[in-house]
C-alpha cells in the first residue's frame, strides 16, 4: 500500500508536534483525521494543507470524553474506509507544588494524558485487529523516565504512557500491530512556553534551568522506543521497526 492509501489519525493536532506531524503526513500523501478542541486552529490547518496531496478532515473533540473519541473515530471509518496509524499526541502540563495541586487539575492532567489516549487506542485496536496491520505511536517525554520538581502529576501520566505502551507491544505485536513510544525533550511549542516560560523568564534561559529540559531528540533506552530502535532495543520476534529516531540534540528541538 503507497503512502497515498494510509490513513492516520492524530490528537492535539491544533497546536505543536501534533500540528507539525499532521502537516509531515499530509505532505506525504497520507490521508489525517486531525482531532482538537480548537475549532478555529483545526479550521485554519485545514486552509493551510488544502493545497497538499493528502486529504486531511477534522474532528471537533475532547478526547478525555468517551463518545467524541468513538464518533471521531467512527468518522474516520466512515470517510475513508480504513485506519492506518494512530498518533496519540494531546497533552496538558501541570507545574505547581504538590500540595497546591487539586482534584480536579489531578483528574485533567491524567485524564487528558492517559484516559484519552486509552479510549483512541480501545477505539481503533479492534480495526486493526480485523486488517491485520496498524501502528500506533504515543508521544511520551522524557518526564516519562526521570522526575521533575513541581511536575509531579505530569511525570507520573508520562510514566504511565511508556508502561501502557510497552505493555501494548507486548499484547499486540502478534496481530501485526506495531507500538512506537516517543519521548521527547524541551521543544518549543505553545505548551512549554506557556507552561515554563512566563513574561519574567525568556524562552532561551527557561529550560537551561531545568536539568534534563534542554536533553532534546528521542529516550534511546530501555522500553522507551520498544519498536523503532534497533541498536538499543532489538526487536523482538515479530516487531518490524518502521522509524528510526535522529540522534539525540541538545537544546530546544
Amino acid at each position: 500500500m503507497g503512502a497515498q492509501n494510509r490513513v492516520a489519525i492524530v490528537t492535539g493536532a491544533s497546536k505543536g508536534i501534533g500540528r507539525a506531524t499532521t502537516f509531515a503526513l499530509v505532505q506525504q500523501g497520507i490521508h489525517v483525521l486531525a482531532v482538537a478542541r480548537s475549532t478555529h486552529l483545526l479550521d485554519k490547518l485545514v486552509m493551510e494543507t488544502a493545497s497538499l496531496p493528502g486529504k486531511l478532515i477534522i474532528a471537533y473533540a475532547d478526547i478525555t470524553q468517551r463518545d467524541k473519541v468513538e464518533a471521531a473515530v467512527k468518522q474516520a471509518l466512515e470517510y475513508f474506509g480504513h485506519i492506518d496509524v494512530l498518533v496519540n499526541n494531546a497533552g496538558v502540563e501541570l507545574v505547581k507544588p504538590v500540595e497546591t495541586v487539586s482534584d480536579d487539575e489531578y483528574a485533567a492532567t491524567m485524564d487528558t494524558n492517559l484516559k484519552g489516549l486509552f479510549y483512541f487506542t480501545r477505539a481503533v485496536v479492534l480495526h486493526m485487529k480485523r486488517q491485520g496491520s496498524g501502528l500506533i505511536i504515543n508521544i511520551s517525554s522524557t518526564a516519562g523516565h526521570r522526575g521533575f520538581a513541581e511536575d509531579a502529576i505530569y511525570c507520573a501520566s508520562k510514566f504511565g504512557v511508556v508502561g501502557f505502551s510497552d505493555a501494548l507491544d507486548e499484547e499486540l505485536r502478534k496481530f501485526g500491530i506495531r507500538i512506537c513510544c516517543i519521548s521527547p525533550g524541551a521543544v518549543n511549542t505553545e505548551l512549554a512556553k506557556d507552561t515554563w516560560c512566563p513574561p519574567e523568564r525568556p524562552l532561551s534561559t527557561a529550560f537551561s534551568a531545568t536539568p534534563g529540559r534542554g536533553q532534546g531528540g528521542f529516550i534511546r533506552h530501555g522500553p522507551a522506543i520498544p519498536c523503532c530502535d534497533r541498536k538499543h532495543h532489538p526487536p523482538a520476534h515479530g516487531r518490524t521497526p518502521l522509524l528510526s529516531p535522529p540522534s539525540p540534540r541538545r537544546g530546544i528541538a
